[in-house]
């Protein structure tokens, strides 16, 4: 999609949701209209607090006003930033105890995990003694059969 600024031409890689070309248009106005009224509204309020300086820089009262004024709003300033950190302080508290909990959880799974863990190394030890007496059993058996198989051998050639 491309926006057609004063200054060129900006190539987006999205297309517009707009369904209608004029919506387009009106939407892109509204913009650039909000875009210049924040720069007028930045603009005007630079002047103005030219124009204040220069109106006021020589009266003493006002001047000593000011300066109480900026006095007050930074001790109002300072209180509240010590109540947001005594808040803010609080809530790292309890983040720190939810963590604690959630550190004692994991504890907690670890040890349950680790006692699964003995009990199948437990089981497979089982499963592999069981295996080995099977197979000595085999082995066993067709020792016994191979005997036997000689012996009928040995009996039909007699």
């Amino acid at each position: 999609m491309k926006i057609k600024l004063p200054f060129g031409e900006i190539e987006t890689g999205k297309e517009c949701p707009c369904s209608k070309d004029d919506e387009y248009k009106i939407k892109i106005k509204c913009i650039k209209t909000k875009l210049h009224s924040t720069y007028l509204l930045i603009i005007a309020s630079i002047i103005c607090i030219w124009l204040f300086s220069l109106l006021t820089y020589d009266h003493k009262g006002f001047v000593e006003q000011m300066s109480f004024a900026s006095t007050i709003t930074s001790i109002i300033l300072s209180v509240l930033a010590i109540i947001m950190s005594i808040t803010g302080e609080g809530k790292t508290e309890h983040i720190k105890d939810q963590l604690e909990a959630a550190a004692k959880e994991i504890k907690q799974s670890q040890e349950t995990v680790n006692r699964i863990n003995d009990t199948i190394e437990n089981s497979l030890q089982k499963v592999n003694d069981g295996l080995d007496e099977l197979i000595n059993e085999l082995i066993h058996y067709r020792m016994l059969l191979l005997k036997k198989f000689q012996n009928i051998h040995l009996e039909t050639m007699i």
